[in-house]
């Protein structure tokens, strides 16, 4: 069977925002696993041929243990943790280019690969320096990775997380991963500080009509806790928390450093925030208040920016 000729023409890049509905519909529908969402930090893309969509990929945040993978990096525990950033997922691979279009998934994951850590570096202020996928032997062999320059290391234990625990589901993935860079593995390893590997955090500004539009938007969220009990008024958890994220922390002990202007226009913020930083419990009470806060909020405080 002769290479698919269309192959030179194949271009993948980051989706555009307003193209993310279809990008998520095609994946819920013709992906086996479906589609719900993405972990931390992720960046969906698409591939192209003369304008059609051929090939959905997503990356995210990589798996947080995974014995065979630490064990070929060789990084002690406590740096697994502050490096794992470095790792990104190919948690979702979709062909839909219908019909016999040989070497077209290798050649996706190839250009999609050679532009990854450049992305990453633009939207979260850090570089990636390993990808890591998992690969149902039931279904598939991982041909289109080891086509692509990928290495399959072992099989995982057959573990998945669910919640804040660990389930054996008996069905063990094969490991595959690709280095971005040389030496990628020493990088990852070495206990050396190294200022281009530290995760950036944003400063986050808003001005001032910005925080009064966001209050505005979040009064609307129901209040999902019961009244007996409750230390914080919504708006100030909430307003915490979002600008957190958009500044970039991925915990309540870095949102404790406080939201700017957001903090100055409401009095209650900054208890809110250390007391988030020291209390564990607040976790159960944000992830109902994630549930209730729907997308329509979201909009309708982002509207403006993204009409501009």
């Amino acid at each position: 069977m002769e290479v698919w000729p269309g192959l030179g023409e194949v271009v993948v890049r980051p989706i555009d925002w307003r193209e993310r509905k279809r990008w998520e519909e095609l994946m819920k529908r013709h992906h086996y696993l479906g589609f719900h969402a993405l972990m931390g930090e992720s960046i969906r893309y698409v591939a192209l041929w003369r304008g059609e969509w051929v090939a959905l990929l997503s990356w995210s945040s990589a798996a947080l243990k995974c014995g065979v993978r630490d064990e070929w990096i060789g990084w002690p525990r406590a740096l697994q943790w502050q490096r794992l950033h470095l790792i990104a997922n190919n948690s979702r691979f979709l062909i839909l280019a219908p019909g016999a279009r040989r070497n077209l998934a290798s050649r996706v994951l190839g250009l999609n690969v050679k532009r990854l850590c450049s992305d990453w570096q633009r939207h979260y202020g850090h570089p990636i320096l390993l990808a890591e996928t998992f690969v149902d032997p039931r279904r598939f062999q991982g041909t289109c990775y080891r086509a692509a320059g990928w290495r399959e290391l072992g099989k995982t234990r057959g573990f998945g997380k669910r919640g804040a625990h660990y389930v054996e589901h008996g069905a063990p993935k094969r490991v595959w991963v690709r280095p971005l860079e040389k030496g990628a593995c020493q990088r990852l390893a070495d206990p050396r500080p190294d200022p281009q590997l530290t995760r950036r955090i944003f400063q986050m500004k808003l001005s001032i009509p910005q925080s009064d539009d966001l209050m505005a938007c979040l009064r609307v969220v129901p209040e999902p806790r019961k009244r007996r009990g409750i230390r914080h008024q919504r708006l100030s958890i909430l307003a915490v928390s979002i600008c957190a994220v958009l500044s970039g922390a991925r915990s309540y002990l870095l949102s404790a450093s406080g939201p700017g202007v957001v903090r100055r226009r409401c009095s209650s913020v900054c208890a809110a925030a250390r007391s988030l930083a020291r209390r564990a419990t607040s976790l159960p009470v944000s992830r109902r208040f994630a549930a209730s806060c729907r997308r329509s909020t979201w909009r309708r405080w982002t509207a403006p920016c993204s009409d501009g």
